[in-house]
């Protein structure tokens, strides 16, 4: 008969089904390994031979393991072909029905007779005592038929397949193992009648899906439809069931059925009969149809882009932080060319064949290996897509370019605006703050609806590549692409700056304005004393000197009769001069009035000379006890300047002021 094999999967079978184990007291498993290389060496298996079958063992233990770890089940069997085979009538005819446990006995006696002539006696020997050393053990037994199967033994496989039934005759596992060797061997129509007792006895899911597929390896449509929608209403996520009608519906041109089922399918496993019907009717399979949900390598309560700025005093921090994200990238830049360089193929200190053999893809043939294959694919096509499109299609870059707009065009015009003389750079200041706040806050918003768009897309591709490559590379090859992912995860991170642009002129509003608090503080205070002024004088003699008098700007020394001379010193800019000339006084007691006319010499805090001229003064001053008060009048011509200020209560009052140095 010519062979139509399913190919999709064969680990499951192995463990997808529990049932009482034996009472009697089981070998262990290092003792059934013995027995088992001891029977393989009495045949005169070689040592290559052995090796081969205990690791095929292994193999099976292995991927079962992973397989349950990860959460994504695999096809139990289903077709390669895109295209059901011819309807076997003959066959199908000739399939007994068995329904009892004797007639399942009597239906295996007939196989292992027919199958004795088909097979060499050595090994049918070898095979019989692989058996009897097994015999104990219903799992290993269980195990036998697809392990030689694995390892493409097949008339070996199909020869334990019938014989361990006569060894355990009753147990369902070794009876579905069995069934399951015989369909995968190319014998569906042998397998069916074992199929249809044990779902006599239990039915499952799995036992409905195995009898459908046996039937669509026959060719029967309406039989294998039957028991996969008996199968599905048991186990609605049976990916195998959903890819079986898939492709009968397929077949039968209802292609709406059959979208619904192939995405089914591909959304809990995968095989290339879904994949090959998705691309036939140009089904657009996206992740989110049949992503599963993968280990948080990143999360973003660990691992986030630096935040923006909303003020101009948030800058600072957010800049720290942007240094530290560029560090973090740098730092896994370092550590995957460090990576790379030790195991790079060019070093001459390392063996060549395994840096290769690094390199393969891990069990790429295998179902769950073509499963993360397919799904890496997939999202790399769509993260490249998302990375793409996600700013210009969100209208975040658009926003981004406004508002950097705006910000110039707010700087161009403070700059041509009028502040006066007098404060210029703290209100331009002022201006320009103002303008670079709106800007922070706008970005800032943009930028968080940015990032609540993007990020959890963003940590999922990353995650989900992380986990499915895991499946498709040995370990050295797997760091090195951790590596290499994780850097590029960090790089899109720091990307997130370019969101809201904080150099050019941001930093440089900051680095000129970033203490303009302090300095429109000074000017108020300023203000205020300008405003309250200082009307009133502590006056104190001073021996030769005269008098001693101090308020709240100033102090003054005055001394001398008709030659008078005086010092007087500004507290908040440090200046001070020095005056002599004549004058006259008249003192009335309370009140005393007084001229003078003095030359006088002006310096800075440093002692550097900054004017010199005459001075004319005209006042009144009122004492009481210590205190006194001014109303004065004075008039100076200097080097390059002539004023007239008063003084009323305390307040100094500019009359007239021509500057040449400021004209």
């Amino acid at each position: 008969m010519k062979k139509k094999l399913v190919t999709i999967g064969l680990f499951v079978m192995l463990g997808s089904m529990s049932f009482a184990q034996s009472k009697q007291k089981q070998p262990s498993q290092k003792e059934v390994e013995k027995m088992m290389e001891d029977a393989m060496k009495a045949e005169g298996m070689s040592k290559e031979k052995v090796a081969e079958m205990k690791n095929a063992m292994k193999q099976i233990d292995k991927r079962n393991t992973e397989i349950k770890v990860a959460g994504v089940k695999v096809f139990n069997v289903g077709r390669d072909e895109l295209k059901i085979p011819v309807k076997q009538i003959g066959l199908l005819k000739q399939i007994p029905v068995v329904q009892t446990q004797l007639q399942l006995n009597n239906y295996f006696s007939l196989l292992l007779v027919e199958c004795k002539k088909n097979i060499p006696v050595a090994t049918a020997t070898q095979v019989d005592q692989l058996v009897a050393s097994l015999n104990e053990n219903e799992n290993e037994l269980a195990k036998l038929p697809v392990t030689l199967f694995l390892n493409r033994n097949i008339k070996a496989a199909v020869y334990a397949a019938i014989k361990v039934v006569q060894v355990k005759n009753n147990s369902p596992l070794i009876q579905n193992n069995s069934a399951f060797v015989l369909q995968q061997s190319g014998y569906p129509g042998k397998a069916v009648p074992v199929y249809k007792y044990l779902l006599q006895q239990y039915n499952t899911a799995d036992f409905n899906n195995n009898l459908a597929q046996c039937y669509l390896s026959l060719g029967d449509k309406e039989e294998a439809k039957k028991y996969f929608r008996f199968g599905l209403a048991k186990n609605s996520n049976s990916s195998e069931m959903h890819c079986g009608l898939g492709l009968i519906f397929s077949e039968e041109g209802n292609v709406t059925e059959a979208t619904a089922h192939i995405i089914e399918s591909l959304k809990n496993s995968y095989s290339r009969v879904a994949e090959g019907l998705a691309k036939k009717h140009h089904v657009k399979v996206k992740l989110s149809d049949i992503r599963v949900k993968p280990p948080e390598y990143f999360n973003p309560q660990k691992f986030k882009p630096a935040q923006p700025a909303g003020k101009l005093e948030d800058m600072p921090q957010v800049e720290a932080e942007r240094v530290a994200s560029e560090e973090r990238f740098r730092a896994a830049q370092r550590k995957t060319e460090e990576f790379n360089k030790k195991y790079s193929p060019f070093n001459s200190e390392t063996n060549i064949t395994p840096i290769l053999q690094l390199y393969d893809r891990y069990e790429g043939n295998t179902p769950f290996g073509r499963k993360a294959s397919y799904m890496v694919n997939l999202i790399n096509e769509e993260r490249l897509n998302f990375l793409i499109n996600i700013l210009p299609n969100g209208g975040y870059k658009k926003k981004d370019d406004e508002f950097n707009k705006e910000l110039e065009d707010g700087f161009k015009k403070v700059q041509q605006g009028s502040f006066g003389n007098d404060n210029m750079a703290a209100e331009q200041c002022v201006a320009y703050v103002d303008i670079l706040n709106t800007y922070l806050q706008k970005t800032k918003a943009n930028y968080e609806d940015f990032e609540r768009n993007a990020l959890p897309k963003i940590y999922d591709y990353t995650n989900q590549l992380l986990y499915w490559n895991a499946f498709l590379f040995s370990d050295t090859a797997y760091q090195s692409y951790f590596n290499s992912e994780v850097q590029g995860f960090y790089d899109i991170l720091n990307g997130f700056s370019q969101m809201q642009k904080l150099n050019g002129l941001p930093d440089w509003i900051y680095g000129n304005c970033k203490n303009y608090k302090e300095a429109l503080a000074e000017i108020e205070l300023e203000e205020m004393e300008a405003k309250l002024g200082c009307p009133i004088n502590i006056k104190l003699p001073a021996a030769v000197l005269g008098s001693f008098k101090i308020n709240c700007r100033s102090m003054e020394l005055e001394g001398g009769e008709l030659v008078k001379f005086g010092f007087e010193r500004d507290f908040k800019t440090g200046e001070f001069s020095l005056a002599l000339g004549m004058g006259l006084d008249a003192n009335t007691g309370l009140f005393s009035a007084g001229a003078k006319g003095l030359m006088f010499f002006k310096f800075d805090g440093d002692f550097n000379p900054i004017d010199m001229g005459m001075k004319g003064e005209l006042g009144v001053e009122a004492e009481l006890f210590i205190y006194s008060m001014d109303e004065k009048l004075t008039g100076t011509m200097g080097v390059g300047s002539v004023n007239v200020d008063a003084v009323h209560l305390g307040k100094e009052i500019n009359i007239f002021n021509v500057d040449a140095t400021k004209d």
